[in-house]
């Protein structure tokens, strides 16, 4: 797995989650989304030509986590985001439990299913010029927002030609 590939996951989870008001109910959504950012971004395994391959960049970084992780040491789980959001994790020492996608594309494609079924009264933009999270919480936002996003996309279309 390139780090290009754990970048891009970074990304569709920063797009695809639409969360982060506070309040009690999205509280726990958001620490659900939390969890699966952990045991993915962080710590995530991935199959590859059938081999267990690491993802995640808690594990790219980490020597002895990762050597750890694709042991047998430690239980590997199928990834499925909903079980993963309600595992509890270990910060202070190697995890005992990692969750192996089938593929990094089976990963993408199932996180986005989970994250359909959450109710969002409002939009998150992810931003790549200033890399930044934007939250639109009303319809004229989001107008504009959409509106900007059409105008950016005609200038990149423009630059090509």
């Amino acid at each position: 797995m390139g780090m290009k590939s754990n970048t891009s996951y970074k990304c569709m989870f920063v797009k695809s989650f639409k969360i982060f008001p506070s309040s009690q109910a999205f509280d726990l959504v958001a620490l659900q989304a939390y969890v699966v950012y952990w045991f993915t971004v962080e710590f995530g395994l991935c199959k590859e030509h059938g081999q267990v391959k690491a993802y995640g960049a808690g594990l790219l970084s980490a020597y002895g986590e990762l050597l750890h992780a694709l042991s047998d040491k430690c239980e590997h789980r199928p990834f499925e985001p909903a079980s993963t959001a309600v595992q509890p994790y270990q910060d202070q020492e190697y995890q005992p439990i990692y969750y192996v996608a089938e593929s990094f594309e089976d990963a993408k494609d199932k996180f986005r299913r989970w994250v359909s079924t959450m109710s969002r009264p409002f939009e998150v933009r992810f931003n790549p010029h200033t890399e930044r999270v934007e939250i639109l919480d009303s319809y004229l936002q989001q107008q504009q927002r959409q509106e900007q996003q059409q105008q950016e996309e005609e200038n990149n279309s423009n630059n090509l030609t």
